[in-house]
């Protein structure tokens, strides 16, 4: 018989291929908050969440998994296929075993290829203020240890923290939903039974609940740790059961669901806080913590969006502002400043200012919001036309002789001031800027190929 410790998915997955984007869908806050109440559910981004059943979708997918970039697109929807040659453990300081694993008890077994839909990720608003929604995921979306490894950590100082701000926003959000989340102030009290140090407060897109939050009745949540609380119950994914989750059974009232992590610390520094199912009270379980190793546990993301920027465009150009870098989006090549002002949204008493002050947008411009009566500039973005890299506005062999001497070192660009050109210049978004972006380029010169400038995307035509 298996004792269930801790146990997921990190190091078992061999072989991961993430497929690319089909379709793109911007979420926007309505001007009005009233839409979005406490208790209500939204959706935003997308995460491989359903596994795939069917043989004829799983064999085309097979099929074009072949693909030297991995990449697959199938009647419309996004996938990702999960291979993996041994099994996740309960926690690292155990064997990678069938026996020590609950991937075999979900379903998954090694040497075996599933794939998992990305679908639209639901969000319970746990509160929404004048600065946007803070919302947190309905499931457990995956499972993953507080930490790699055994030791004594820090919210700050952990994987998870480190994982949730890269590799997942980088899976589960677009560059525009990007833009839509705050970077928030994160406050890492200690354990209120134990005295455990939580750390330095860190700043964070994405973050776990803390001990307190969970227990803030204004979030909808039970005020106290001895309650049975069905608000503070989550089921994981078919993903995250693959990843290694464990799923309690299928009676009483909190049947099918799963432990899941919280930012705090828990009795020691080697244990973090966790939403525990073994005691159907939490009596204890909910301050004592799981060690930070238990790969078994799930993953809950919570974040912040925020509102509309100031500075906002109709629906039907499809710009993009992006308060948190300040830069602008989606704007083709060649666009001109008549055409960009004319679709913007603004206030009455503010205006728009541009540098350099032309009669084309492109990669480079300034452009500052104005406030008429007093003069005092209340925002300034930078616009990124993709592929314009010498900010002509125009896409074609200079742009790619630029990115040519930039990596040869015959020019260099600072990454904080020049910051638009590297956006600019990242036409596969795989975050370099090399030789392979100056042929796209070429190839998008000649015709045959195309760069979405929604998404800074280059595709085949």
């Amino acid at each position: 018989m298996k004792i269930h410790a801790g146990r997921i998915f990190g190091a078992a997955l061999s072989f991961i291929i993430m497929i690319s984007v089909v379709s793109v869908n911007l979420f926007v806050l309505p001007s009005s908050a009233v839409y979005y109440k406490p208790g209500s559910v939204i959706t935003f981004g997308s995460y491989p969440q359903t596994k795939v059943t069917d043989p004829v979708v799983i064999n085309a997918l097979e099929t074009r998994a072949s693909c030297t970039d991995n990449a697959v697109n199938f009647m419309g929807a996004r996938y990702k296929r999960v291979y993996f040659t041994e099994y996740t453990p309960y926690n690292s300081r155990v064997e990678p075993s069938a026996e020590n694993s609950c991937q075999d008890e979900n379903g998954y077994f090694v040497n075996t290829a599933y794939w998992f839909k990305f679908e639209p990720v639901k969000w319970r608003v746990l509160s929404n203020s004048f600065d946007g929604l803070f919302i947190m995921s309905v499931k457990l979306l995956d499972a993953k240890p507080y930490n790699s490894k055994y030791d004594k950590v820090t919210w700050e100082t952990s994987s998870m923290r480190s994982w949730l701000n890269n590799d997942f926003c980088k899976t589960a959000f677009t560059r525009f939903d990007m833009c839509r989340i705050q970077k928030s102030t994160v406050v890492n009290d200690d354990n209120p039974f134990y005295g455990t140090e939580g750390g330095n407060d860190t700043k964070d897109r994405v973050f776990l609940l803390s001990f307190k939050e969970v227990m803030n009745a204004d979030y909808g949540f039970s005020s106290g740790s001895a309650t049975a609380d069905i608000t503070r119950s989550a089921e994981g994914t078919d993903f995250a059961k693959c990843a290694g989750l464990n799923v309690f059974g299928t009676n009483g009232i909190f049947a099918n669901c799963s432990n899941w992590w919280l930012r705090s610390p828990g009795r020691d520094s080697t244990r973090a806080g966790c939403i525990n199912y073994l005691a159907i009270d939490m009596i204890g379980a909910f301050y004592y913590g799981t060690d930070v190793d238990y790969n078994n546990v799930g993953v809950r993301p919570t974040l912040k969006l925020r509102g509309l920027s100031i500075l906002c465009a109709d629906a039907n150009p499809g710009f993009i502002t992006d308060s948190a870098n300040g830069m602008i989006y989606g704007i083709d090549p060649g666009t001109a400043k008549s055409f960009f002002e004319s679709s913007m949204l603004l206030d009455s008493g503010t205006s728009l200012e541009y540098a350099p002050d032309s009669g084309i947008i492109s990669t480079g411009t300034s452009i500052s919001l104005i406030d008429t009566a007093t003069n005092e500039v209340l925002e300034t973005y930078t616009v990124v036309v993709f592929g314009d890299i010498n900010g002509d506005g125009n896409i074609g062999g200079s742009d790619a002789g630029l990115l040519i001497n930039f990596e040869n070192y015959m020019i260099s660009w600072d990454p904080a001031a020049d910051a638009a050109l590297f956006e600019a210049a990242d036409v596969n978004g795989d975050g370099n800027v090399n030789a392979i972006d100056a042929g796209i380029i070429v190839n998008v010169e000649n015709y045959l190929m195309t760069i979405d400038q929604t998404t800074g995307i280059a595709n085949i035509l």
